[in-house]
């Protein structure tokens, strides 16, 4: 903007030197300069340069909190994949419930490799806990020491958890050549219960909710 002069006052005693009616004149428009340069430019360029300091560290804060929260998500990662290697040995050990059937198969193959003669085999009422059903089998056998030695390694060898409870043996009678005992024992094996997690992972959400209102 330019500096208007028309209304500046330069009416100067008439005894003055001439150059000291210059030297003033000069004072005076170089003072109304720098005024015009503080109001119209420097004033206004000095708000802006506040504000975009202002966004600057705006911006900072919000960089720091994304670099935050994409450490949490790794550590979050990092959490899940090792929860994930659990979940998968969990599964190998409890096997689902459709997984039965072929435990079962397995524990009747077993015997057979082992020269253990099942007489039966026969499921027993489930047992359900929080995180697992226990489901027994009633098995009835006649065997050697050493087949059924082999036997209960094998089942004791199997990935899934099997557990071996209440056996019994018994002399069979001297008629008997092929056999030199008999006996029963209960054979279970365990599923895991997905409610359990289900359960956890409310029990959590509703914790998590209570300290965000909180």
């Amino acid at each position: 903007m330019a500096l208007d002069l028309k209304n500046v006052n330069l009416k100067l005693p008439s005894n003055l030197p001439i150059d000291t009616k210059f030297l003033l004149i000069l004072i005076v428009v170089v003072g109304g300069i720098y005024y015009a340069y503080y109001t119209y430019s420097y004033k206004p360029k000095k708000r802006k340069i506040e504000e975009l300091n202002k966004e600057i560290l705006d911006l900072k804060n919000e960089l720091a909190t994304l670099q935050v929260q994409v450490q949490n998500l790794e550590e979050t990662k990092r959490k899940l994949d090792s929860l994930m290697i659990v979940w998968q040995k969990v599964q190998v050990l409890l096997p689902d419930k459709k997984d039965v059937p072929a435990w079962f198969d397995e524990m009747i193959a077993a015997s057979r490799r082992a020269g253990v003669n099942v007489v039966s085999f026969k499921p027993s009422s489930p047992n359900q806990t929080d995180k697992y059903t226990r489901y027994p089998f009633e098995l009835q056998f006649k065997a050697t020491y050493h087949s059924l030695g082999a036997y209960l390694a094998s089942i004791a060898n199997h990935p899934r958890i099997t557990r071996v409870t209440n056996l019994q043996l018994n002399s069979v009678s001297e008629s008997d050549h092929v056999w030199t005992l008999e006996g029963s024992m209960t054979v279970s094996t365990f599923v895991f219960n997905p409610s359990f997690v289900e359960k956890q992972q409310a029990q959590q959400g509703g914790g998590q909710g209570t300290g965000q209102k909180k």
